[in-house]
C-alpha cells in the first residue's frame, strides 16, 4: 500500500512539475518528441520536393498515432470545417513547435486526401525545413510577405511525405519582422492560402521574446500552444496565452510535449 502510495505521490509531484499551467484544455499529449534546434541555412541537400530529406519529418507509427488523435481533437467532430488556419506556437525555442507544426501537416495530409501547406513563419531563426530547403536558394515566406514574390514562386511540394502536402519555407530571415505580420498583406496570403488549401498550418515564432506571432494569431482561426513538460514554467505559459488574447488570436488549447510517464503500466491500469 505505501509503495503504490508513493508511486502516486511521485506522478504528483512531476505533474505539478511539468509547467502547463495554461487555463485553456490540454488538447493532446504528444509524448518524446524532441524539436530540431533551428540553425542558419545549409547546403548539404538541394531537394527536389521528390527526395527523403537528411532530417525527420516523418513520424513514426508510433508517433503518427499520437498525432492522429491530436488531429480529432483539432479538426473532428462538430469542429470539423471551422479551422482551416491555425498557427503553432511556443513560448521559447525548443519547445517542440516546429515538430509538432510538421508533424501535424503530416499526418493532416496523409488523412482524407486534404490538400495542406505548411508554413514557416519564423522569420527571426529558419527551421531545419528552411535551413536546408527543399530547393536550393529558393524564396519564402519573407519574400512573399514583403511583396518579392508572389505565391506560385515560394509553394514547394513536399511530396516525399505525401503528395497533398505543400511547404512554404521562411526564405531569408530578418532580424525584426514584425511589421510584416500587421498589415493588409498577411490578409491577403491567408485568404489565397485559405482557398488554394483545406488545411494551412503556420510554425510561428516562439512568444516570450516576439510579437510576431501575436499579430499572425490574430488573423488565423485558432492558435494551439505547445508546453515542454518540466521544463515551460506555469507563469511562461499564462503569459503566453494572454499575449496571443490580447492581440485578438483564439488560443484552443495546448500540447504537452515530452512528457514522461512515471505510473508504472501495470498500476496505471487501476488508476
Amino acid at each position: 500500500m505505501s509503495r503504490t502510495y508513493d508511486v502516486i505521490k511521485q506522478t504528483e509531484s512531476a505533474k505539478e512539475s511539468e509547467g502547463n499551467g495554461v487555463e485553456e484544455p490540454i488538447i493532446d499529449r504528444v509524448e518524446a518528441i524532441v524539436d530540431e534546434p533551428r540553425s542558419e541555412p545549409s547546403d548539404d541537400f538541394q531537394g527536389n520536393g521528390h527526395e527523403a530529406p537528411p532530417f525527420e519529418l516523418i513520424p513514426g507509427p508510433d508517433i503518427e498515432e499520437k498525432y492522429q488523435k491530436l488531429r480529432g481533437s483539432l479538426f473532428g467532430g462538430p469542429k470539423k470545417n471551422t479551422i482551416k488556419t491555425l498557427l503553432v506556437v511556443a513560448s521559447d525555442h525548443g519547445e517542440g513547435a516546429t515538430t509538432t507544426a510538421t508533424f501535424l501537416a503530416s499526418v493532416l495530409a496523409k488523412s482524407n486526401r486534404a490538400r495542406v501547406i505548411l508554413v514557416d513563419a519564423n522569420l527571426r531563426t529558419p527551421s531545419p525545413l528552411s535551413a536546408r530547403r527543399l530547393n536550393q536558394g529558393s524564396k519564402g515566406f519573407t519574400e512573399l510577405a514583403s511583396g518579392k514574390a508572389k505565391l506560385n514562386e515560394v509553394v514547394q511540394p513536399a511530396t516525399f511525405i505525401s503528395p497533398n502536402l505543400s511547404v512554404i519555407s521562411a526564405g531569408r530571415p530578418l532580424p525584426s519582422p514584425s511589421y510584416l505580420f500587421d498589415g493588409d498583406a498577411i490578409e491577403t496570403i491567408l485568404a489565397a492560402l485559405r482557398e488554394r488549401y483545406d488545411y494551412v498550418i503556420l510554425d510561428g515564432a516562439p512568444v516570450k521574446d516576439y510579437s510576431d506571432s501575436c499579430f499572425l494569431g490574430s488573423k488565423v482561426d485558432g492558435a494551439i500552444i505547445v508546453v515542454e513538460a518540466g521544463k515551460t514554467r506555469k507563469e511562461t505559459a499564462r503569459g503566453t496565452k494572454r499575449q496571443l488574447e490580447r492581440y485578438g488570436a483564439k488560443v484552443l488549447g495546448t500540447v504537452l510535449n515530452k512528457k514522461k510517464n512515471y505510473i508504472p503500466s501495470l498500476i496505471d491500469r487501476f488508476l
